[in-house]
């Protein structure tokens, strides 16, 4: 087992959305012992209206166990939300876009990073989750990914087998179509340097694919590249909501997408993730942050799933972001923080839609898009009445060592 990394001590905020009876709750506890951070880690467990009564019991036990364990549950939810009604209306229950929630109570809790998990991504024993993960917001330096036509596929840092057990080529969710084939990713040993703004932690077992190709290969993940590196300048890659963590800045450039509405006859969902990932990669960019990726491994055991309902949730999603490509592949102008950077997001994602004609196009999209665009303005101006301006300016490199 590799032994816990030292970093300067930071405050870190996991946030989880469950339905599940908490079970997975043993699994971070004893990640956090290998960590040896108690006093620095706090767990916001996102209830919703169907979570049963025994995974707040399980946040309770692992509390008096002297853990910072909190269940929210729906009361608690609604009272934090209150003064916020555009973003209370905008976030439904049963649904993931309650994690949202979870996010802003740990930016108002001073956490200088937060780490996004699902319950069933599971710390693995031979992987320091949070000593990983507290290494956003550091200077380092590290090896570089980068892949044909500015997209690199980070599954290749994986060894993907197929049905068969055969080795497989697959692409993460939320990988455009369009860029998929010659993408020629290749890891560099020659190292580049920066802050890491965003890190995103990879997946053994089942790993973060779209349904089409879980269904198509029944693909499994075994670690195969266990070192992180950074995304090359300019590269781009899908950002889930599994296994990443961010720096407390960067908190106002991720807002998960509500998802559920119609467009063009079909239903948007499963990629509130993607949209929340593009953009906050996009606002990293334009601070000079970089985005990290690789470690830490967690082992997804994937809870049940009806792969063909998933392939057609997932289908409006596919085509949006093939449809935004180019979009994701802009930069924006630079600036000194996140939610500067969002904002000019906002406003490119509303010229972008108000012209756009697709398969998807109708005056429900439009709709849609506005909503969203919303939603967004006041997901920044939740995150600018809950934390110092201070704490929302991008850090930069002060001349500490990298390493």
């Amino acid at each position: 087992m590799n032994a816990p990394m030292k970093t300067a001590r930071k405050r870190i905020g996991v946030v989880v959305t469950t339905i599940s009876d908490g079970q997975f709750l043993s699994a971070f506890a004893d990640a956090i012992d290998r960590h040896g951070g108690r006093d620095d880690i706090g767990l916001y467990v996102v209830g919703d209206l169907n979570t049963p009564a025994a995974c707040q019991d399980a946040a309770r036990r692992m509390a008096a166990d002297g853990y910072d364990c909190r269940y929210l549950d729906a009361a608690a939810q609604d009272a934090f939300l209150a003064p916020f009604p555009v973003l209370q209306q905008g976030i439904p229950y049963r649904s993931d876009n309650r994690r949202n929630v979870g996010y802003l109570m740990a930016l108002r809790d001073g956490s200088d990073v937060v780490i996004s998990v699902d319950d069933d991504n599971l710390p693995r024993a031979d992987s320091d989750f949070f000593g990983q993960h507290a290494r956003t917001g550091d200077y380092r330096q590290l090896p570089t990914l980068a892949g044909a036509r500015r997209w690199a596929n980070i599954c290749s840092l994986l060894d993907m087998r197929g049905r068969e057990d055969e080795p497989v080529r697959v692409y993460p969710r939320g990988y455009p179509y369009s860029a998929r084939g010659d993408d020629r990713t290749r890891r560099d040993e020659a190292t580049s340097a920066g802050i890491s703004g965003i890190n995103v932690g990879l997946w053994t077992g089942d790993p973060d694919i779209d349904a089409p190709t879980r269904l198509v290969t029944a693909c499994r993940a075994e670690l195969a590249t266990p070192h992180a590196c950074f995304l090359g300048d300019g590269q781009r890659t899908p950002i889930t909501s599994q296994n990443t963590s961010i720096v407390r800045e960067a908190v106002p450039a991720y807002y998960f997408w509500r998802m559920g509405q119609g467009v063009g006859g079909m239903k948007l969902d499963r990629y509130g993730d993607m949209f929340s990932g593009y953009c906050a990669a996009l606002c990293a960019e334009a601070v000079g942050h970089r985005v990290s990726v690789g470690t830490p491994y967690v082992n997804q055991a994937r809870n049940e799933h009806n792969l063909y309902k998933d392939v057609w949730n997932e289908l409006a999603g596919m085509v949006l972001i093939d449809d935004m490509r180019e979009l994701i592949e802009t930069p924006l102008s630079p600036a000194s923080r996140y939610d500067e950077a969002y904002l000019e997001l906002i406003e490119r994602f509303l010229e972008w839609s108000s012209t756009h004609r697709g398969y998807l196009w109708d005056t429900q999209f439009s709709g849609v898009m506005r909503d969203s665009a919303a939603l967004m303005r006041a997901w920044v101006d939740a995150c600018r009445a809950l934390a110092p301006a201070d704490a929302l300016r991008a850090r930069r490199h002060d001349g500490e060592t990298a390493c």
